[in-house]
């Protein structure tokens, strides 16, 4: 988290930048990074962004999330989410100091196509989770319990215990932060509230991501007519349906390229289906803003 650089402005709790590094959920390797107890005493952090998701649980105080273009107030027990390459800053209050204690965790999805009810569950939300979720969450001062389990943990002496109770305890944290911001079905199925046939069709574009789809492929597999698949990517998303393949597949190809710092900028744009390196460098940045090699270096 990009602080002032100055030592007043927060104190470190004994969690920190405790790496608990790459775990499993369902069928995505997720790499978690456990962060700071942060006390922000009436500062704030300034205008920053980054490629993973950053989720903060306000502890204590008051005070204003700034995310894109929306302003969000901020009190004890709420949860709000960063998302990657969305410039964002927390500022807290002068006199009721904003208190949180955050985790930033990325996804890349694994080869797994296990069909259980739980992992196809798992999987539907996150997929979700990566494209329709909810900024900021009120009272959800029950995940506090989990971060308290950790400070525990923390302490155990055995190396391998202490690091198998912690990657346990951090896996059903951010578990249960998709689940706590995803969106629900108002009757109150527990599905996210998101058109199946939607839905359908962002699964199967992620799961391709590594080539080039057609409108008339990608409505097939989600048993609608092209006309409204455009209907309900144009309502959910304000882009075409080929703009929202591209995003996907960049978005995919980007945290494939973090995570396989071994692999070159070209290798991975061919294993993602462009037809060369330009094409790709030209994707990435109509999407993200810049070049991969920027991306990859910051």
């Amino acid at each position: 988290m990009n602080m002032q650089k100055r030592p007043h402005l927060h104190k470190m709790f004994h969690l920190q930048n405790q790496f608990i590094g790459k775990t499993v959920i369902g069928s995505w390797n997720v790499w978690i990074n456990l962060g700071n107890y942060i006390d922000f005493q009436g500062g704030r952090n300034n205008l920053h962004k980054h490629s993973y998701f950053e989720t903060c649980l306000v502890l204590d105080g008051e005070g204003d999330f700034y995310h894109g273009n929306m302003i969000y107030p901020l009190k004890k027990g709420d949860l709000f989410v960063a998302d990657p390459l969305i410039i964002h800053e927390i500022v807290s209050s002068k006199t009721n100091h904003l208190k949180i204690q955050f985790v930033t965790f990325s996804f890349e999805k694994t080869s797994d196509n296990r069909t259980d009810e739980s992992s196809s569950l798992i999987h539907q939300y996150i997929s979700t989770f990566l494209h329709n979720h909810i900024t900021v969450i009120n009272d959800s001062e029950n995940l506090d319990s989990l971060f308290q389990q950790l400070s525990i943990v923390s302490e155990t002496r055995n190396r391998e215990k202490r690091y198998l109770q912690s990657e346990s305890i951090t896996r059903n944290l951010v578990l249960n932060i998709i689940l706590e911001t995803v969106q629900e079905d108002v009757k109150g199925n527990g599905f996210p509230a998101i058109d199946n046939r939607l839905q359908t069709a962002l699964h199967f574009i992620e799961d391709n991501s590594f080539r080039k789809l057609s409108v008339d492929e990608i409505a097939r597999q989600a048993c609608t007519s092209t006309r409204t698949l455009r209907r309900l990517i144009k309502l959910h998303y304000n882009k075409t349906i080929m703009q929202k393949c591209l995003e996907i597949r960049i978005k995919e190809s980007a945290r494939y390229l973090m995570a396989h710092p071994e692999q070159t900028v070209a290798e991975v744009s061919y294993r993602y289906g462009f037809e060369n390196p330009s094409d790709f460098g030209r994707g990435f940045r109509q999407v993200l803003k810049v070049s991969p090699g920027k991306f990859r270096e910051n």
